[in-house]
């Protein structure tokens, strides 16, 4: 259901390098699971100049162990830790290497960094130090912590990973245009647009909810992407445990993040719709990460689908004054939402709240009878949903 081998570029497979491979054991980070690092040995090769360096780039840190992170709970601390290719936590242990890659994030409840602000060389002449700034692998330095968010992992820079004489990036992994047309615009079939007002309102268990009612309806195809963020495999694999039957996100149109620039993002963004189109689907569910109007490029989202014929819009909020000012927002792109979930939602007070300031319904999606009406909305407002599910 992720990027296979098959997907990928003929020709970068066929890179096997004569190099010596190292008999070191590296940890790769999620961001390495569209490429075929772990398949192929590669060299690595410090790059004293950092204007050889870019974003997306693959690299390679020496866990440096320092204090450890703590649970959100305020449990006994645990160590700094990974996500990998699978998704898995993987916790460090001193001495461990591993492959990332360069990035930026802007989380206004987390973290912000950026790869652009690593000190290299080091002004105090020691070793180049970069941050994990998501936990899966992108590296960055780290430039603004909120003080709810545990200490994160350091590394001493050790080099680029390089094949054949050239540096090795993500977008080695990207299927040509050849191989995935790209699409100016979203495919015309029903949408599920899933927006929020900040991360953490619940946008990705009301993707997984909207997959599942999809699938229980009866829908062959459903494809489920997320398009903005940071790259985390663990929220498309839950789009996955819902029962999408493809999943993907930017990471597999090689962007470590949506931090990128506008004209950058867009170009990948229009990969990502090909790809999408690729797997003929019947429905899709998307989720734009974060909040429109932050620098992962959300506006772009909401750009691409003005005047969408076929758009159900989902937004999540944490609170009713947030549905307000959202609900002006995205009326400026031609978008009206169709309904409020999330945190704001989760109690019969916030619910009755939104409506009364906003007038837009709103639904909890966490009971039969929520859930049963979430159905009846969507092929009200999508029948060519309806139709296909009785056709199948």
């Amino acid at each position: 259901k992720h990027n296979t081998l098959a997907t990928r570029p003929k020709n970068f497979l066929s890179m096997e390098t004569t190099a010596t491979a190292t008999t070191r054991a590296y940890i790769y980070g999620s961001l390495t699971r569209i490429s075929d690092l772990e398949l192929f040995p590669f060299e690595v090769v410090k790059l004293d100049n950092k204007d050889d360096w870019d974003a997306g780039d693959y690299v390679v840190g020496k866990y440096i162990c320092q204090g450890h992170r703590r649970a959100y709970s305020g449990s006994a601390p645990e160590g700094h830790f990974c996500e990998l290719p699978t998704g898995r936590h993987r916790y460090y242990l001193p001495g461990d290497v591993l492959i990332g890659a360069l990035g930026s994030r802007n989380a206004m409840q987390e973290l912000c960094g950026d790869w652009t602000k690593i000190e290299h060389p080091n002004p105090n002449g020691g070793p180049t130090i970069m941050d994990d700034i998501d936990g899966a692998g992108l590296f960055g330095k780290a430039t603004s912590i909120s003080a709810r968010y545990p200490p994160h992992a350091k590394f001493e820079y050790g080099g680029h990973v390089f094949r054949k004489g050239r540096k090795v990036r993500m977008n080695d992994f990207v299927p040509t245009d050849t191989d995935i047309i790209p699409l100016h615009h979203p495919p015309n079939v029903p949408t599920i647009l899933v927006v929020g007002t900040s991360m953490s309102c619940g946008k990705s268990c009301t993707a997984r909810v909207a997959i599942r009612s999809l699938k229980e309806m009866g829908v062959k195809e459903v494809v489920a992407a997320k398009l903005t963020g940071a790259g985390y495999l663990n929220d498309i694999l839950g789009f996955s445990d819902a029962g999408a039957d493809s999943v993907m996100d930017f990471v597999d149109v090689g962007l470590p993040s949506t931090v990128v620039p506008k004209n950058e993002y867009r170009v990948k963004l229009q990969k990502l719709f090909g790809m999408m189109d690729s797997r003929r689907p019947d429905v899709l569910v998307l989720e734009a990460g974060a909040s429109p109007c932050e620098k992962y490029n959300g506006q772009l989202v909401l750009e691409a689908f003005f005047q969408h014929p076929r758009l159900f819009v989902i937004l999540c909020a944490s609170d009713a004054y947030a549905v307000l000012g959202a609900k002006q927002y995205l009326e400026a792109f031609n978008i009206s939402i169709d309904l409020v979930c999330g945190i704001v939602a989760n109690t019969k007070a916030g619910r009755e709240l939104v409506t009364s300031m906003t007038g837009l319904p709103t639904s909890s999606l966490n009971s039969d009878e929520s859930i049963a009406d979430f159905t009846k909305m969507i092929t009200k407002t999508l029948p060519s949903i309806h139709a296909q599910s009785l056709i199948e």
